[in-house]
């Protein structure tokens, strides 16, 4: 491999720790993906010849370091391509659905069929929410996993001299997340759009000795909570993308904020890998993205969603007033593997430790960005 080097890819640090692993993986990726082009593809045939032969060619001295056989690792690779190429020259399909948009739609008309469907959804999964969302999606749940503990760091950090007062959890569901806040902050809420996920949040809630407040509200129209109110407010899962006015709320998060005080954000990434991919398995996540508009399919349901990259992102929350200290990105490798190839703790444990490593190249599905007021 070393006369296949290229000038940006990862140099060895003594010894094959776990970030210098990761980085491999992802620069492999990358160059890979790039092998071949499905623009050029259409305008080139011969191009395209020759990129495979040429892409077969470098599977097979990946294989030699490993001592894996060189007409192994040619035979799987070539079957993914062929797959990918199968996939892409079926017929154009619509995702099943109550209601999804189409070409003659005015942008209001698409906004209120999305809404309504986010809500038909909420109505169907609210009961089963906690136990079953996430549950045959690994890289879901690595998601939920990865934010769970940047919350954690950040409000230990944060708030270690000073516990205790107000916390905002927007876009809650059922929960989940709201009742942790509680073991750190004397007074929770959270707020989310769905009545159902709400009254599930709240019967959950009463099964413990703990009383966060839950709120149904729409968080398009902002936050209704008092001026300097809350320490902290967090919006995870990817929840800011599917907020259509997002500067308005930012905006009202500036205000419900306390000076000091603390956010966690959660975007979909324009820019992750996963989007570069061509792909002939379905990737491990609960919900696929939409090219055609902005807005994500779950369980058959298309919602509001937008994809943002990290500059506009920043340029948003700058000009609410509020300044971004962090900014992660998770998962990058798991999001394209297959979801039997997250199989088992193990494995699991070391793509979820190598996607950590990866989290500041900003290629993973979701960008978290937290910072203060």
């Amino acid at each position: 491999m070393s006369d296949q080097k290229q000038d940006d890819a990862p140099q060895p640090i003594g010894e094959l720790t776990e970030p210098f692993i990761a980085q491999v993986l992802l620069h492999r990726l990358r160059r890979e993906r790039g092998t071949v082009n499905p623009q050029t593809e259409a305008r080139d045939r011969e191009v395209r010849a020759t990129a495979e032969a040429s892409a077969l060619e470098r599977y097979k001295r990946l294989a030699l370091p490993d001592d894996v056989h060189p007409a192994f690792m040619e035979s799987i690779f070539y079957a993914i391509h062929r797959e990918a190429d199968r996939q892409r020259m079926l017929p154009g399909r619509t995702n099943p659905g109550p209601v999804h948009p189409n070409m003659q739609d005015s942008e209001e008309d698409v906004r209120y069929k999305l809404r309504a469907n986010l809500k038909a959804l909420t109505r169907l999964i609210a009961k089963t929410y906690d136990a079953q969302y996430g549950k045959n999606a690994t890289a879901t749940q690595m998601i939920m996993e990865f934010e769970a503990n940047r919350i954690r760091e950040l409000t230990a950090r944060a708030f270690r001299t000073a516990p205790g007062g107000s916390a905002c959890d927007l876009g809650c569901a059922t929960g989940r997340l709201t009742r942790n806040l509680c073991e750190q902050f004397r007074d929770v809420i959270g707020v989310d759009i769905s009545p159902e996920m709400i009254e599930q949040a709240k019967r959950l809630t009463s099964e413990r000795d703990i009383r966060p407040r839950f709120v149904v509200q729409d968080l398009d129209e902002g936050l209704d909570q008092p001026e300097d109110s809350a320490s902290l407010i967090v919006m995870s899962m990817g929840t800011a993308s599917d907020i259509c006015e997002i500067k308005r709320l930012l905006q009202s998060i500036h205000r419900v904020l306390k000076k000091g005080g603390r956010f966690f954000l959660s975007f979909q990434n324009a820019d992750a890998l996963l989007y570069d991919a061509q792909l002939p398995w379905r990737p491990p996540l609960e919900a696929s993205y939409s090219e055609r508009y902005n807005y994500l399919v779950v369980r058959d349901h298309a919602i509001h969603t937008r994809r943002y990259r990290q500059q506009e992102i920043e340029t948003f929350i700058q000009a609410a007033g509020l300044t971004p200290d962090r900014w992660d990105s998770f998962p990058t490798i798991a999001s394209i593997l297959p979801n039997e190839a997250l199989a088992g703790d193990m494995l699991r444990e070391a793509i979820f430790r190598a996607d950590e490593h990866l989290s500041q190249e900003m290629r993973g599905i979701y960008t978290c960005v937290s910072g203060h007021k």
